[in-house]
């Protein structure tokens, strides 16, 4: 068990050990109050930030010219803590009932809190819907992060988040050979999805305090009195290698049997 005070622990007396980095947030709510060392990367794509851009694109791609916007896709826009409580207009959508409902039907339903409702519009919303390359989306998502510092109190973890999304998704965006291409508004979001994957935000604490808390690869070399490891189940420790290949499954199979034959020859 871990001690109630953590004040003065050794750098060298505990350690945790993820090696599934998504487990890290309920990890750090349940740790004691005291000085805790994290050193790991985490997955972009599990921070409430990517979580509000999905839900903004799943807005887009229900969106319709002549019918509008799906009701259940604005709602849980609405709901998502980055934005204003906008009890009013949620009351209105919830009891209208209609599967989709169009903007000027969402300006009337917003009453006093129109204003707002405009500039969510105005700094996200209909910049996203006019994106049709990666260039556009990257700029319209700016306005992403204008609503979030009027209304969110960051975190440290979402600010890293943001610096980190700014940083490799946003900047890099403007290099790409095809970033004036035209493409189509899923395949759009479908590349921004595969970057929210594939990057991971670096923690980079101070390891003379506290206890630490590491990923698998961060803890070669290093000793510890107490160390516990978190997730040893099958799949995670050791995870599964995947072989990514574009031969389909027949012939996976196929050329899997053909080199085994081939080994057993060489053994005998």
């Amino acid at each position: 068990r871990l001690p109630e005070n953590i004040e003065n622990i050794p750098p060298d007396k505990i350690a945790i050990v993820l090696p599934l980095a998504n487990n890290l947030l309920p990890l750090l709510h349940y740790l004691p109050e005291g000085p805790v060392n994290v050193t790991m990367g985490y997955s972009l794509k599990f921070t409430g930030l990517v979580s509000f851009l999905n839900t903004l694109f799943d807005l887009a791609l229900g969106f319709h010219p002549q019918r509008g916007f799906r009701t259940l896709n604005f709602l849980e826009l609405l709901k998502t803590p980055y934005l204003k409580p906008l009890p009013q207009l949620i009351k209105e959508l919830t009891d209208y009932g209609g599967t989709f409902v169009k903007k000027e039907k969402i300006f009337e339903f917003s009453g006093n809190e129109r204003e707002y409702i405009n500039h969510l519009f105005e700094t996200f919303i209909n910049p996203v819907l006019s994106a049709q390359t990666p260039q556009q989306l990257a700029s319209a998502l700016k306005g992403v992060f204008k609503v979030l510092k009027l209304r969110h109190s960051s975190s440290p973890l979402e600010k890293e988040a943001i610096a980190t999304f700014i940083e490799k998704v946003i900047y890099p965006i403007n290099s790409f050979f095809f970033a004036d291409e035209k493409m189509e508004r899923q395949a759009l979001f479908n590349l921004f999805k595969e970057m929210f994957n594939r990057i991971t935000i670096p923690f980079e604490g101070d390891p003379l305090t506290g206890i630490q808390v590491m990923g698998l690869l961060e803890s070669r070399l290093l000793s510890f009195e107490t160390v516990f490891v978190l997730d040893v189940n099958e799949g995670i420790l050791l995870a599964p290698t995947l072989l990514e290949t574009y031969l389909k499954c027949p012939l996976q199979f196929f050329y899997a049997k053909v080199l085994e034959i081939e080994g057993i020859e060489k053994k005998n």
